[in-house]
């Protein structure tokens, strides 16, 4: 991970897998295994002139696994399961979805649940999983370091839900979203944030699916529960702390990078139902809601937030077209609102399983043209996908180019 080149300062360099360089009696980490300090490798360079460089010396395979996140759990007692190898050195994945649940006494697990979030584990043995993983990373032709994200994990929750939160564990338990806004204590929520960033780090993670932006205008939606208010106002002030308090003035050691959720807003769910399901797919904004349901997502992007993940819902109504898509596929939401209005310069992450299971309004379409379709809309990198040659299927065949490829490379590299 990065430090800004303002400060020149340097920072604890360690290696694993590629040797230590000294250059003017600072040290440097040979990625590429050339034996001399690269510009991306150049810590005290400016992080766009890092990202270029990386840019052009990464193949169109390694450039198409950027698009690719998945979940990659620890097996028990902290094990690298044997997906590992085959997402980092055969589909040249970075990006990883981290579900186990971290405590100091791990239960046995059955069924669904141990199928999606994995064994329980310690803090020690998740550590020594991510310094395993990073090692793997730092072993592959550029050394691009792997980013793990999690659902939220630092709440009280008796029945936490795989995909939505995870259990607290050995994490510091809060109360529910909703019970911090109701504090109205932007202070407290800063602490809450620190400690949640000093924890979250300890073990390896380094990014969130979350927080949730959304209101909770609709009580008869299953994901209230996550929400942190139905006020528009108190939810941005709400944003605005947790990512000043988590990424910090500028990503880098000690920080959590944020994919605040789900724009522009998931709260007005038709009849209440859930979008993860085909009957629940459509979100129909009352007069004027629309805007008001934005409020929160432009205080996160005003604090610099990371990255937006677009729901699965197809906006009822709206100007933004085509308006009978889901988000992730709706140029008019992620291009021209997102990007051209509001003024957004970070990446798109989706939300999981678009492509295939929940393309909302692209059911007849193929997984390539449902994948260029959320490309060509604006969506950077495609959750719970993890299929490298469909992405180099695409460039091949001349659907997808290599300069809007590198557009969204460029922006996932600058996180990393």
């Amino acid at each position: 991970f990065w430090v800004s080149s303002l400060t020149a300062e340097q920072p604890v360099i360690d290696a694993r897998a590629v040797q230590i360089l000294i250059d003017g009696g600072q040290s440097f980490k040979d990625l590429n295994k050339n034996g001399r300090v690269d510009h991306y490798e150049d810590w005290r360079q400016p992080i766009e002139r890092r990202v270029d460089h990386l840019v052009s010396q990464m193949t169109l395979e390694e450039k198409a696994g950027m698009l690719l996140i998945n979940t990659l759990n620890a097996e028990a007692g902290g094990a690298m399961p044997d997906a590992a190898p085959q997402y980092i050195e055969v589909e040249k994945m970075t990006r990883f979805i981290f579900r186990n649940t971290v405590t100091a006494s791990p239960q046995p697990l059955s069924g669904l649940m141990a199928m999606m979030s994995g064994p329980q584990v310690t803090p020690y043995e998740a550590a020594q999983f991510m310094n395993a993983i990073q090692e793997t990373a730092e072993a592959t032709r550029l050394g691009i370091p792997a980013l793990f994200k999690s659902n939220a994990r630092n709440h009280f929750t008796h029945d936490a839900r795989a995909g939505i939160n995870v259990a607290s564990g050995s994490f510091s338990a809060w109360p529910k979203e909703a019970g911090l806004a109701a504090t109205r204590d932007m202070d407290l929520v800063a602490e809450f944030a620190r400690t949640m960033a000093k924890e979250w780090t300890a073990v390896g993670i380094r990014g969130m699916y979350g927080y949730m932006a959304d209101l909770s205008t609709e009580p008869r939606w299953y994901r209230v529960h996550e929400t942190f208010t139905e006020d528009a106002d108190l939810a941005a002030e709400m944003m605005s702390a947790l990512v000043t308090n988590l990424q910090g003035p500028s990503l880098g050691p000690g920080t959590v990078a944020l994919t605040m959720k789900h724009f522009p807003g998931g709260g007005p769910q038709q009849g209440g139902a859930d979008p993860h399901y085909d009957f629940g797919k459509h979100q129909t904004y009352p007069t004027d809601g629309f805007t008001y349901h934005l409020k929160p997502f432009r205080a996160a992007i005003d604090a610099g937030v990371s990255s937006l993940m677009p729901y699965y819902g197809i906006p009822v109504g709206q100007k933004y077209r085509p308006n009978d898509v889901g988000m992730a596929f709706s140029k008019g939401i992620l291009t021209d609102l997102l990007r051209g209005e509001l003024g957004y310069k970070g990446y798109i992450n989706s939300d999981t399983g678009i492509i295939g299971d929940r393309a909302w309004g692209l059911e007849d379409k193929s997984v390539g043209e449902q994948i260029m379709i959320a490309i060509q809309a604006g969506t950077d990198v495609l959750s719970g996908f993890d299929k490298n040659k469909q992405i180099m299927g695409l460039l091949k065949s001349g659907a997808l180019t290599e300069k809007r490829l590198n557009l969204s490379v460029g922006r996932l590299l600058k996180e990393q």
